[in-house]
């Protein structure tokens, strides 16, 4: 079963699939809350069947040839990665779903999910702790959406800094 709603969804279809017997793979992110991921992890504990949540960019030519190399050791001992993002804006989605942390879980949670992923792949460890501060400072700002008959400005962040 291959789940691909929008995030702010996952939780409530995820809860549903992992009571049958069958294989999952959901999109990232697993849930837009704590509380939900605690959740899903909790119901999908006991189950035979694989639930995987996928995060593409680990198989992109360029990340995947870079942690090929690492694995090999290639280029000597990890001892600290970082990575930057120079990215186009968000892509619309129905609805404009997107647009809003309440939705998407926020910005880092919709996008830098993929790095923290590459960095935790990269460094062969998992990470003890995460940290993450961002702005909403010049893209986006005139951004507004009808939402239930009033006008509401998007919450996107446009630059943001995390260590893991």
């Amino acid at each position: 079963m291959i789940i691909t709603t929008p995030n702010h969804t996952h939780a409530a279809v995820l809860v549903d699939a992992l009571a049958t017997a069958k294989h999952v793979l959901i999109e990232k992110p697993l849930c837009t809350t704590v509380d939900d991921c605690k959740r899903v992890v909790d119901a999908a504990a006991d189950r035979d069947a694989i639930t995987w949540m996928g995060l593409q960019y680990r198989y992109m030519p360029t990340p995947a040839t870079m942690l090929e190399q690492l694995a090999t050791w290639v280029c000597g001992t990890t001892r600290m990665v970082s990575i930057r993002e120079h990215r186009n804006p968000f892509l619309k989605k129905v609805g404009d779903w997107n647009r809003f942390t309440r939705n998407t879980g926020g910005t880092l949670v919709e996008k830098c999910c993929h790095f923290f992923d590459l960095m935790h792949l990269a460094a062969g460890a998992h990470p003890v702790r995460v940290m993450a501060s961002g702005g909403q400072d010049v893209n986006h700002l005139d951004e507004f959406y009808e939402i239930a008959g009033r006008q509401e400005r998007s919450d996107i962040l446009d630059n943001a800094f995390g260590l893991t």
